[in-house]
Formats: C-alpha cells, structure tokens, sequence
C-alpha cells in the first residue's frame, strides 16, 4: 500500500503534514509566552523547533 501525504483544506484551516518549513510560523506561535513550561502538551523552546520538528519527521519515516 503507498500512503502519500495530503492537505486537508477548507474555508477557515489548513492541516498539512510537517516540515523544516513550517519551523519559523511555529517559534512565532509558540513565543507568545511560555508554552514550552506548560504541562498539558510537548512545545519546544524556540531553539529546540528545528531538531523537535527533524525527530517527527524521522519517526514518521520509521513508521512507513
């Protein structure tokens, strides 16, 4: 079976699969305060985006 990335898109959202790309739109989001502190999920701190963003990508190539 090939299992091929898609984009979801509707009038209001966008849901893509991950890439270095989207590196710096995350650090913006995630630099409105100190969301990485928080408990409730996994954010990396700003500096750490780019290697959390290479590990998600690398799991997922594991999986395939």
């Amino acid at each position: 079976m090939d299992i091929a990335p898609i984009i979801l898109a509707g009038s209001e959202i966008r849901l893509e699969p991950l890439t270095l790309a989207h590196e710096e739109a995350l650090v913006a989001a995630a630099t409105d305060g100190e969301l990485w502190n928080t408990d409730v999920t996994i954010i990396p701190k700003p500096a750490g985006m780019k290697d959390y963003i290479q590990a998600a990508l690398d799991g997922q190539v594991r999986r395939l």
